[in-house]
C-alpha cells in the first residue's frame, strides 16, 4: 500500500490597521454645530448687556434723583422688573450647551458662572434700592454687577477666540461695543447724594417714608 503524506496547509490573516481619529478640534467639528453655539451666546449676550445697562441707569437716576426728578415709586417698579427679566435670561442662558470640544466647555462653565454672578448681584440692588440705608448696599452691589459683566464679556471673547482666532478677535469687540457704564466715581456719587440729601431736606415732611437706599 502505498501512504500519501499532504502538506499541512497554512492560512495567513491579514494584518489588521486601526485608525485612531484626532479628537475633534474647533476647525474639525461641524461648523454649523459651533456657529449655531455662537449665535446662540451671542444674542443671549445682547439681552443680559441690555439689562445690565438698564439696570444701572435706573440705579444712577436714583442717585441724581434731584435732577432725574424720579419716585422712589417708579425707580422700585422699573428695578423689580429689570431684575425679573434678568432671571429670566438667565434661565434662557442656562439652555445654552457648549459643543464638546476644544475648550467650549470650560470657557462656557465661566460665562455662565459670572452670568449668575449678573443675575445676584441685580438682586442684591433692588435689596439695597428697598433697604433703610443711604445707597452704600445698593452701590456696593452695582460695583459687583460690573465686576461680573466684565468677567462675562470676557469669557465670551475668549470662547470666540477660541474659534475665529486671536487675530480677529479685537475688532470683534469693537463691533460689538457692548461694555457696561463703569461705576460712577465715589467722591462725586458721595457729593450727589449729598445734594439729594439737601434737597429731600427742603422738601415737605409727610407720613409716607420711603427706603432711601
Amino acid at each position: 500500500a502505498t501512504t500519501t503524506t499532504q502538506p499541512p496547509t497554512t492560512t495567513t490573516q491579514p494584518a489588521t490597521t486601526t485608525t485612531t481619529q484626532p479628537p475633534a478640534t474647533p476647525s474639525t467639528f461641524p461648523v454649523e454645530v459651533v456657529q449655531d453655539y455662537l449665535k446662540k451666546l451671542l444674542t443671549a449676550e445682547v439681552g443680559v448687556s441690555d439689562l445690565v445697562n438698564e439696570i444701572i441707569g435706573i440705579s444712577n437716576d436714583w442717585d441724581n434723583r434731584s435732577e432725574t426728578d424720579v419716585t422712589y415709586g417708579a425707580t422700585e417698579e422699573a428695578m423689580e422688573a429689570a431684575v425679573e427679566r434678568m432671571q429670566a435670561a438667565l434661565v434662557d442662558f442656562d439652555l445654552i450647551s457648549a459643543p464638546p470640544t476644544g475648550d467650549f466647555p470650560p470657557k462656557h462653565l465661566t460665562v455662565v458662572s459670572a452670568a449668575g454672578q449678573i443675575a445676584e448681584s441685580a438682586t442684591e440692588m433692588l435689596a439695597g434700592l428697598q433697604s433703610a440705608d443711604t445707597g452704600e448696599q445698593r452701590q456696593a452691589a452695582q460695583v459687583g454687577l460690573n465686576a461680573a459683566y466684565g468677567v462675562f464679556i470676557e469669557g465670551i471673547d475668549a470662547i470666540i477666540a477660541e474659534y475665529i482666532g486671536d487675530d480677529e478677535i479685537t475688532a470683534l469687540i469693537v463691533s460689538r461695543n457692548l461694555t457696561a457704564p463703569a461705576p460712577a466715581d465715589a467722591e462725586e456719587t458721595a457729593s450727589e447724594e449729598t445734594a439729594s440729601e439737601e434737597t429731600a431736606s427742603e422738601e415737605p415732611t409727610t407720613t409716607t417714608t420711603e427706603p432711601s437706599g
